[in-house]
C-alpha cells in the first residue's frame, strides 16, 4: 500500500503536480466514504427519532382509559342540553348582538 502511495507521489511530481494536489487526489476516496457514512448516520438518527416519538405516543395514548373528563366511556352531553337557548335580557348583550349582525352583513370579519 505504501508502495502505491509512493508511486502516486512520483507520478504526480513527474507530471508537475504539487504535493497538495496529490494529497487531494489520494484523499478523494476517503471523503466519499465519509460523506456516505454521515448520510447514513443522519438517516439513522431521523429514523430513531421517529420511532421513539411513535412509541411515546402509543404509550401516552391509552385506549383503555376513559375518553371523557367525567371518567366515563360515553359522553354525558344530551340533545336536550342544546334545546334551551340562553336568553340575554341585558342591554349590553342586545347591543353587542346587533353590532355583530351589522358587521357580519357588511362582510367585515
Amino acid at each position: 500500500m505504501f508502495d502505491e502511495i509512493f508511486k502516486f507521489y512520483e507520478i504526480g511530481k513527474s507530471i508537475g503536480l504539487q504535493k497538495k494536489e496529490i494529497n487531494n487526489m489520494l484523499s478523494r476516496d476517503s471523503k466519499y466514504y465519509r460523506n456516505i457514512c454521515i448520510l447514513l448516520l443522519s438517516i439513522l438518527i431521523i429514523l430513531l427519532f421517529v420511532l421513539i416519538s411513535l412509541i411515546s405516543l402509543v404509550t401516552y395514548i391509552n385506549g383503555i382509559d376513559p375518553t371523557y373528563p367525567s371518567n366515563s366511556f360515553y359522553s354525558t352531553v344530551k340533545i336536550k342540553d342544546f334545546s334551551k337557548k340562553p336568553v340575554y335580557n341585558d342591554k349590553k348583550y342586545q347591543i353587542l348582538n346587533y353590532l355583530l349582525k351589522i358587521l357580519n352583513y357588511r362582510g367585515v370579519s
